[in-house]
């Protein structure tokens, strides 16, 4: 089962399923942010990947708090894509900004979905060629090192998912 080996294993884990869907990062390495340790490690292995691979990178942090109203930032063209401003996006740049410096020939996007984290990634990955997601670190017990959005999408993934240990302990 892939979620066994995704929280037991200590170099990341790729689950490889059919690309279903197109949403609009179709063609993107999908990262899911939430300022988490976990989440800083899946960022670095979707910059690398992205940068590996030539193809643009989405980063997207799902507020539950906001029931819905999906929007982005294309820091390429300077493009804001929203109907109110977010508090959010603002705590996402921080914990983009520093890679895109190192990256600078990356085309990123941020974004900010509302609604339930699994349903809001689902959307947002919905024809990526890989969605990167962190994992808590090794000194956790097994079973308490995928979160709930990681081990939802090691079991039932649409597309490549690649679950990041984060290196700490």
């Amino acid at each position: 089962m892939p979620t066994r080996l995704a929280a037991r294993a200590a170099c990341p884990v790729v689950v490889v399923r059919p690309i279903a869907g197109r949403g609009p990062f179709a063609g993107h390495v999908v990262v899911g942010a939430d300022g988490s340790a976990s989440a800083a490690a899946a960022l670095r292995a979707g910059f690398a990947h992205a940068e590996l691979h030539h193809v643009p990178l989405a980063v997207v942090e799902v507020d539950g708090r906001r029931p819905g109203g999906d929007f982005w930032f294309d820091d390429r063209f300077l493009e804001t894509h929203f109907a109110t401003v977010p508090a959010p996006l603002e705590a996402l740049a921080g914990q983009v900004e520093p890679l895109m410096a190192r990256h600078p020939e990356i085309a990123v996007k941020r974004a900010v979905y509302g609604g339930d984290p699994v349903a809001g990634l689902r959307r947002a990955a919905a024809g990526a060629l890989l969605l990167v997601l962190g994992r808590h670190g090794r000194l956790l017990p097994a079973a308490l090192r995928l979160g709930s959005v990681s081990r939802a999408f090691a079991e039932h993934a649409d597309g490549v998912v690649e679950i990041v240990p984060d290196g700490g302990g």
